[in-house]
Order: structure tokens, then sequence, then C-alpha cells
């Protein structure tokens, strides 16, 4: 604003909308936006937003101003609406590159509002790598190795940007740090192994993340293994013959909805007959729902695990993850931190159930509070899952907003 005063510039600017220069009305009032967000005064800055945008729509660049602002007033989900709004502006106007640079160095903090700008971007644009080299590098700062080298790959395929390409492999090997990746690779760079070739072996040499979940899923299966132990020997004969018959048939993808509606409820229906009121039991058949993708099916049966059992807080951690997975970081906090909040909660739900609400805090762009929780879990395991990774994630993007 150099020495002009902000009440003036706003008065001129109220003058210019009066006489119906909206164009230069709004750009004085997008001038008083730095100066309010420079004072914290994130409401008013977002009302000047709106203001903006109502006289003069096209002024793309506000919108990433306000979701910065919907941020730091907390709205997250308000600000990854926005934000969507702001990558469809950016591709109508053919502004991509302005408006991806800005929005890589704006939302770095926010690392799951970022993602969804550039997911909304590959909606539409796919042949661009810098779009798919920046998605890859906020989920490797996710911790989320193996979506990070599909984005990689995906990007190599356009034919464009190869250094930058293999700069983010090397980095999510490097992630990784499994020797026999980086001999893989060179079977990429020395070109006597397709990209889909050496993408395959990759992503087979399953990543920490997820050889964590099979981690996960062998220390679950002490107590609830889809062996079914639970129930007594012919009555689990008959539900692992049902699971598989009903593998079978969903492998075999059954024509319209109504036909796998039916068979579900089928499966449930003879399942609850066999497990009846066991809660170990119905844990084991949740388990089961979650492998075969029967996510609905899954919290259905986790729900009839009430509170006075036992295997309660593994039946919420279980739930926890649905949300997680499938991005309903609140939800999924909720659930977390009311577990944390149990005096006799056992170690291993305990430790599962910080390392959740890092990544939550990781994936909302909350880094302070995400390294409180990991270290947390680092005083109790601090060789838990990736959580060696996560912790160097969380201090480089401290580093980062220290710097800023």
């Amino acid at each position: 604003m150099g020495s002009v005063h902000p009440k003036l510039v706003l008065r001129e600017a109220k003058e210019s909308e009066a006489q119906g220069n909206f164009k230069d009305a709004s750009r004085k009032y997008a001038s008083l936006i730095p100066v309010l967000l420079r004072r914290d005064k994130m409401s008013e800055a977002l009302a000047l937003c709106e203001k903006v945008l109502s006289l003069s729509p096209e002024s793309t660049r506000i919108l990433l101003t306000k979701v910065l602002c919907l941020l730091g007033l907390k709205r997250e989900n308000e600000a990854v609406e926005e934000v969507e709004n702001f990558a469809i502006a950016a591709l109508r106007q053919n502004r991509l590159t302005q408006y991806l640079e800005m929005a890589n160095e704006k939302l770095a903090p926010h690392s799951f509002v970022l993602q969804k700008f550039l997911e909304k971007i590959l909606e539409v644009e796919r042949t661009r790598a810098d779009v798919f080299i920046s998605l890859g590098n906020v989920l490797l700062s996710q911790a989320k190795t193996d979506r990070a080298l599909e984005m990689a790959f995906a990007a190599m395929k356009t034919g464009l940007q190869e250094e930058d390409c293999l700069k983010l492999i090397k980095s999510i090997l490097d992630e990784r740090g499994r020797i026999e990746d980086y001999q893989i690779l060179e079977k990429l760079i020395n070109k006597t192994w397709s990209i889909d070739k050496v993408k395959q072996m990759l992503l087979k040499n399953s990543d920490p993340q997820k050889g964590d979940d099979s981690h996960k899923k062998s220390e679950s299966s002490e107590q609830s293994s889809p062996s079914l132990r639970a129930v007594d020997e012919d009555n689990a004969s008959t539900l692992k013959d049902l699971i598989q018959k009903l593998e079978e048939q969903l492998g075999e993808r059954p024509q319209g909805i109504e036909t796998l509606t039916s068979l579900i409820s089928e499966f449930k229906e003879k399942a609850l007959t066999v497990v009846q009121e066991d809660a170990k039991a119905i844990l084991d058949m949740s388990i089961a729902f979650k492998e075969m993708g029967l996510i609905a099916e899954t919290r259905e049966f986790l729900s009839r695990i009430t509170s006075e059992s036992e295997l309660f807080p593994t039946a919420q951690a279980l739930l926890g993850e649905l949300e997680f997975d499938s991005e309903s970081f609140f939800g999924a906090l909720d659930i977390f931190q009311n577990l944390l909040r149990k005096e006799d909660l056992d170690e291993s739900t305990k430790k599962s159930a910080l390392y959740y609400v890092t990544r939550i805090y990781c994936e909302l762009g909350d880094f302070k509070k995400a390294e409180v929780f990991a270290e947390k879990l680092a005083k109790i395991d601090s060789q838990y899952r990736n959580l060696g990774s996560l912790r160097s994630g969380i201090g480089r993007n401290l580093e980062k907003n220290t710097r800023r």
C-alpha cells in the first residue's frame, strides 16, 4: 500500500462501486486484503474476497486467497470446496501454469487442500507432467509412497520432464529405503525394462505404509484372525465357506446393482445366523467385509460391537481406519481421540490411535499437532510402522513453515 492509508483506499473503492466502475472497485478492495491478512483479520479479509468476487468473478487469484482465509478460520470443508472452484477457474482460463505455481507455494502447509486442488485438475487435464509431479510430492510428504509412485509414473508416461519424474521416483525410493528398489529403477534408466514393468515391480514391492498395514493385520489377527477362531469349529467352517463363495461371486462382478445387493444381503443373513451376538466372530466378519471392499457392511457389523464388549476399542480402531481411508479425516480424528481418552486402552490400540492421529494432522496440514502426537508415539515405540519417515516429513514441513 506504500504511504496510502487503507481507509482512504476503502473510501475510493466504495465510490468506484457506487459509480458502477466495478473493475476499479474490485482492484482497490483486493489491494486491502493483504493488509487485513498481515493483521490476522481473517473474517474481514474473507468478506473482502467475497466482495471482490461479486464485483469481478473472473478474479481467479482471489479464489486462492479466499481458500487461505477459510483455512485461517479453520473452515476446512469450505476451503476444499473453494480450492476445487479455483482449479476449475484455472482450467477454464487456460492459466494452469501460473496458478499451479501459486497453489504449490501458498498451499504447501496445507497438503490435504493442495492435494484436492491437484486431483481436481487431473479430472480434466492428464497430459501435463508437472501436475502429476506436484501431486506425487504432496503424497510423498504424507508418506503415501505407493500413490506417489503412481503419480510419478503417470508423469513419465506423458513423455515430459523425465528428469523431474526420475527425481521424484528417487525421493520416493529414498523414503522407502530398500536397495532392491534402486536395482529395479536402474532397469528404467538403462531402458532395459518398460515404464509399465518397472512400475509394476516397484508397486509389487509393497510400500512401507502398506507393509505396515500388513503388520497391522498380523497384529490384529492375534485378536481377530480371519480363521474365525471365535466360533465353534463347525460354524467357523460354515463362515469360511460363505466368505469364499461371496468372494468368488464378487470376483465374477454380477451384473446389476440388484443382483449384488441381493447377494450381499443373503450373505449377511446367513453370517448373522452363525455369529449371533459373538463380538469376536462379528469382528472377524467385519475384517472379512473390509478385505472384500464392502465398506458399508463393515461399518454395519462393527456397529454391533457395543461399548460393553472388551473388543469395542479394537472395533472402533478399525472404524477409524475406514474413515481415514475414505478421507473422512474429522470423523476419524474424533474416533481416535475418543480412544486415546480411555485409561485402560491396550498398548497396541493406543499406538495405532496415536499413529493415525499423527497422519490425520499431517493430512490437514497442522504439522505442530502432528509433531505432538508423533512424539507421544515415539516414546512408546520409535520403530512403529513408518513413524521415522513421518517424523522426518513433519520436521521438513515445520522448517518450511518457519522459513515463511
